[in-house]
């Protein structure tokens, strides 16, 4: 477990509490946060997950208060790879997948080549520990040609000691850079 005991800014209701982690300097000119969001101890992770978008607003900020307070918060390490072409198939996106049916023409100036997207992998990683904050994602989409030539394969005192939930979010734009859940933080 890591401790930090600061002002920091908290939140507390009855069925949750979150506090405000600072990742920027000072002076910076964005406002980078880590937020903690732990449900009490009757309630669990997923009636917290069903119930965060009435629960909070659509600023985070706004609910926060400066307070004085001690956090325990686990190191944690998150790795996720994940194929999105079912996902997307799922969401209605199907030519794009099919060699026979796409149509990947205007990328190569109008002529038809039998291109399809053959791979669309998401891959995150999330590591946080004394030192910081270490966070990378992205997404890789492959696309292929097909001329026949065989079948292709595509392979306040807050002590977080529950499973919680987190937001990694630039409070300057309001985009989230971040977002997950640890189920078994011990």
């Amino acid at each position: 477990m890591m401790y930090r005991t600061d002002a920091l800014l908290y939140y507390h209701t009855d069925t949750f509490e979150a506090v405000s982690l600072p990742y920027s300097a000072p002076n910076a000119t964005n406002d980078i946060r880590m937020n903690i969001f732990l449900p009490a101890v009757n309630s669990s992770l997923v009636e917290f997950q069903q119930n965060f978008s009435q629960m909070l607003p659509g600023n985070w900020n706004s609910i926060f208060r400066l307070q004085h307070g001690t956090v325990g918060l686990p190191r944690f390490k998150i790795e996720t790879r994940i194929e999105l072409i079912d996902t997307l198939q799922s969401l209605g996106i199907k030519s794009a997948f099919d060699r026979k049916s796409a149509n990947f023409s205007k990328i190569r100036g109008g002529e038809h080549y039998p291109l399809f997207i053959s791979q669309f992998l998401h891959q995150s990683f999330i590591d946080v520990d004394e030192e910081g904050t270490e966070a990378t994602a992205a997404t890789l989409i492959e696309m292929q040609e097909d001329w026949g030539e065989g079948e292709y394969i595509r392979g306040f005192e807050m002590i977080v000691d529950r499973p919680f939930f987190f937001v990694i979010q630039d409070n300057t734009s309001g985009i989230v850079l971040f977002m997950g859940q640890i189920v078994e933080p011990i």
